[in-house]
């Protein structure tokens, strides 16, 4: 479908990502700040310039304040929803790879968004920050008001995975963005190492979230084969 308008509305129906970069205080202890401030402007641009080349400039966003980054929408197009799951994607899988480990959530709703006063409103922003305190792995779970439009829309070309899911209540069914997915469209391998990386940098309780992470790696490498 041809993108009809580049022009964001003040106020429409928009999808949000909201991610929380998690240790990210003692990670701004621990190293200069230069080197943080260079991997977050990197990470950025790597996903905002994957979706800008892929003919699909002006249809996502991004903010970011300290350890909260939301990706918002231009609309509700099908091109929008593709194109707000693949920057979430290779924002995750890059932000990954320099070891910023997070978590998030997608909603859906209406959105105002004014960046001349830097206002940005909507109830869609506080379903996606509510659900992300509940997730208990490092990846995207969507609120039942994204998952509407995954049942307008489809899996994204295979991004969006249904499975129980790693939650602080336990293992609860949702539909999710996985951020393994980014790691085919670039035909590398780079999620076991990225794994790997994260166990060696935490020990106990913290070990949880890279367990569950590794369990929603299987799950999406067993629907990858069960597609096929």
């Amino acid at each position: 479908m041809t993108i009809n308008s580049t022009k964001w509305e003040e106020t429409t129906e928009r999808f949000v990502v909201y991610l929380d970069i998690m240790g990210f205080k003692d990670k701004v202890a621990r190293q200069p700040h230069e080197k943080v401030y260079d991997d977050l402007k990197d990470v950025f641009n790597r996903a905002l310039k994957f979706i800008n080349e892929d003919g699909e400039k002006g249809i996502v966003k991004g903010v970011q304040f300290s350890d909260s980054i939301i990706f918002f929408s231009r609309d509700n197009s099908e091109e929008c929803y593709s194109g707000i799951v693949r920057a979430s994607t290779f924002f995750m899988e890059n932000a990954m790879s320099k070891s910023y480990p997070m978590k998030g959530a997608c909603a859906y709703g209406k959105i105002s968004i004014n960046e001349d006063f830097q206002v940005f409103f909507g109830q869609p922003i506080i379903d996606a920050y509510l659900l992300h305190e509940e997730i208990h792995y490092y990846g995207i779970v969507a609120h039942h008001t994204f998952e509407e439009q995954v049942q307008k829309y489809g899996n994204a070309n295979g991004a969006i995975l249904h499975t129980h899911t790693p939650m602080k209540a336990g293992k609860i069914y949702h539909s999710n963005i996985v951020w393994f997915f980014a790691e085919r469209e670039k035909e590398s391998l780079r999620i076991p190492n990225i794994l790997n990386n994260l166990y060696a940098e935490v020990s106990g309780k913290p070990r949880v979230y890279v367990d569950n992470t590794q369990y929603m790696y299987d799950e999406y490498l067993k629907s990858e084969n069960t597609d096929k």
